[in-house]
């Protein structure tokens, strides 16, 4: 799935459960950093939750949670986000 081509995904595949925790809180309008812990270590985009976090459907337990993305901002690097 390419958010910033589709403009909205769900986000799902979280496996960690303080990643649980932290969906299982998240509403509409709230903003997600998405961050890239590769070479670049940037945050690539900023993303608007859209639905309240709801089970996974792809787990055969409540635990596994999933929230619908919709593309907000993209590439801002760690330096940027700390000057502003």
């Amino acid at each position: 799935m390419d958010l910033e081509r589709d403009c909205s995904t769900v986000w799902d595949g979280v496996n960690h459960p303080l990643g649980f925790k932290h969906m299982q809180t998240m509403l509409p309008h709230n903003l997600a950093l998405i961050y890239h812990t590769g070479k670049e270590r940037q945050v690539m985009g900023i993303e608007e939750i859209y639905s309240q976090a709801d089970s996974d459907p792809a787990w055969n337990d409540s635990k596994g949670v999933v929230v619908d993305l919709r593309a907000s901002a993209k590439g801002l690097s760690i330096p940027h986000l700390s000057q502003n």
